[in-house]
């Protein structure tokens, strides 16, 4: 009960019956990821039952809850169960440290290493009532092996280089990044293989007696192949092997020897006229060191094989993991709202005193709330995951947004705003994913009429030029201050403002809403000016690739730093 009752005041905007909360609580018990709760004065309010189990000195407590932050740094050092060299020489320093971070939660995880070998990783992120939630995940086995391939990697005198299937680069080695180091250029993971050709051409190998594009064009051509071996000629003299062949995922693995002793040999034999037997040697010595590099490649793929059975662990973890908070927080929040609005609307007959009702209808508009809040955590880890699948048809689009328009209409009017529409250029319907499409211009208007004074305009401009489809909301409210427009696309961000503050919301709409675009394969950018109102745009093109219908996964995380 005390436990309940703690997790009700940590998370204010919640109001249910213990029943309810007792299905929460227990919906966390069954995870095996800790969960904690702290307070505005750094005090421990809730945690569920795995968070005494993952730090073994929280086991020789004989109370957790009411204990400060700093209490707990303090024991887990006590108990010599954090590594490090900072904990060794200066544990109040490691202290003082962690105190900071607890003053601005961190944007991303943090990973801790424990003397017993493990890793975990913890996600924080601030409350609206002062504290802050934690949660930490085990990831011993994936540093283990992620330490494993990059030694792997990095121990190869050859230059490696892997792609994904879209030819960007995803990781190199230090010999790849020396052999292709040229100032002004950066070697970093996203960069587009043809731009590694380019800088390649224009300033490390000879391209033979041909134009740089039709160098760089045949080169693209045999890296889409799924094996292949040519000899390229560095300008400093020396030759390198280049292998490349399709990797188990679809990507690319390109490794580059340093060949240029047996090619200048084989040079060498050429112009000596050296006998036939003398080739063979030479050819057998060849032979012999394609067989090690093959195994090289071997053993390679099977590093690869191994990063990529985590990354499908850990994908089955997480959906276990929302098929758990779908049915224990989606089924009691549903029965929570529906039988406050038949209590709040009086069906079954008059509850005698006013309080009553009003205390229904602060019930119902909070489950609403956090059942808000919980589809939006579970959209964007679909879409994260990989599990949202687009389903196209054909749209009218003037209907869709008129339809939308409706819908906020009540909202709208409560506030005296007035929503106007525009249409330039509409003609047929539209092949999108209608309920995806629904769900941005939805999220799109309740933002503007959130953020918008009493009497002021809401636009919606719908127009087609040059086969894309543009769809603007635009309002004339308060605006967003400068420093805030880079980081409103991010998961549970929002503006910095005084009315801002003053509006519920979780941070996620314009982040799911950016998601959802980029499926359809479009774009979408906010413009904004303090004080004047704000326009967020969403172009989506009228024609598509069938195959880039696909969730792509994205740089959120389920719980960001929470």
């Amino acid at each position: 009960m005390q436990a309940i009752d703690l997790l009700a005041n940590s998370i204010p905007q919640f109001e249910a019956n213990i029943d309810d909360h007792e299905t929460i609580v227990a919906a966390f018990d069954k995870l095996r990821v800790a969960v904690s709760i702290f307070d505005e004065n750094d005090c421990l309010t809730y945690c569920n039952t795995h968070f005494r189990f993952i730090f073994q000195s929280f086991q020789a407590l004989d109370r957790l809850i009411g204990k400060s932050y700093a209490e707990l740094l303090r024991c887990k050092l006590d108990n010599n169960e954090i590594a490090g060299t900072q904990v060794v020489e200066d544990p109040d320093a490691w202290i003082a440290y962690r105190m900071t971070l607890r003053k601005r939660p961190m944007e991303t995880p943090l990973e801790e290493r424990l003397t017993d070998g493990r890793w975990i990783r913890i996600n924080e992120r601030a409350l609206d009532n002062g504290g802050t939630i934690r949660m930490y995940t085990d990831i011993t086995a994936t540093k283990v092996n992620e330490y494993r391939f990059l030694s792997a990697v990095e121990d190869s005198r050859d230059a490696l280089a892997f792609w994904d299937q879209r030819d960007r680069l995803i990781m190199r080695n230090d010999a790849f990044e020396e052999l292709f180091y040229t100032p002004g250029e950066n070697l970093v993971p996203g960069v587009a293989f043809d731009d590694v050709l380019r800088v390649a051409a224009e300033y490390h190998f000879h391209i033979e007696d041909c134009q740089a594009s039709d160098w760089i064009e045949a080169r693209v051509e045999r890296h889409r192949l799924p094996d292949h071996r040519e000899m390229w000629r560095h300008k400093d003299g020396r030759w390198f092997l280049v292998n490349e062949h399709r990797s188990r995922d679809g990507g690319v693995v390109t490794r580059l020897s340093d060949v240029t002793e047996v090619k200048e040999n084989e040079l060498a034999m050429i112009e000596r006229g050296t006998t036939l037997s003398g080739a063979v040697h030479q050819l057998e010595m060849s032979k012999v060191m394609f067989e090690k590099q093959g195994a090289e490649h071997v053993n390679a793929i099977e590093e690869l094989a191994i990063a990529k059975t985590d990354l499908e662990s850990a994908n089955a973890s997480r959906s276990r993991f929302l098929s758990i908070i779908s049915h224990e927080l989606r089924t009691p929040m549903n029965a929570i709202i529906g039988f406050s609005e038949i209590i709040k609307n009086e069906m079954l007959g008059p509850l005698g005193t006013e309080k009553y009702v009003e205390y229904a209808g602060d019930i119902f508009t909070s489950g609403q709330h956090l059942l808000s809040l919980i589809n939006d955590l579970l959209d964007m880890s679909k879409v994260e995951a990989g599990k949202w699948q687009l389903h196209r048809s054909d749209v009218n689009i003037e209907s869709l947004v008129l339809s939308c328009c409706r819908l906020m209409s009540e909202q709208a009017a409560s506030a005296e705003i007035s929503i106007e529409h525009s249409f330039t250029d509409i003609q047929g319907p539209i092949h999108i994913d209608e309920r995806a499409i629904r769900q941005v211009l939805l999220n799109l208007l309740s933002n503007a009429l959130k953020f918008t004074g009493r009497c002021g305009i809401v636009a919606v401009t719908t127009a087609i030029y040059d086969n894309f489809l543009t769809i603007s909301v635009a309002d004339n409210g308060v605006g967003i201050q400068n420093r805030d427009l880079a980081r409103v696309f991010k998961p549970f961000e929002q503006g910095e403002n005084n009315l801002n503050r003053t509006h519920e919301g979780t941070g996620l709409g314009l982040s799911l809403c950016k998601s959802l675009i980029e499926l359809h394969g479009g774009t979408i950018h906010l413009e904004s000016h303090e004080g004047e109102g704000t326009v967020v745009t969403f172009v989506l093109p009228l024609l598509f690739d069938p195959q880039a219908d696909q969730s792509a996964p994205h740089s959120i995380p389920l719980v960001d730093s929470a």
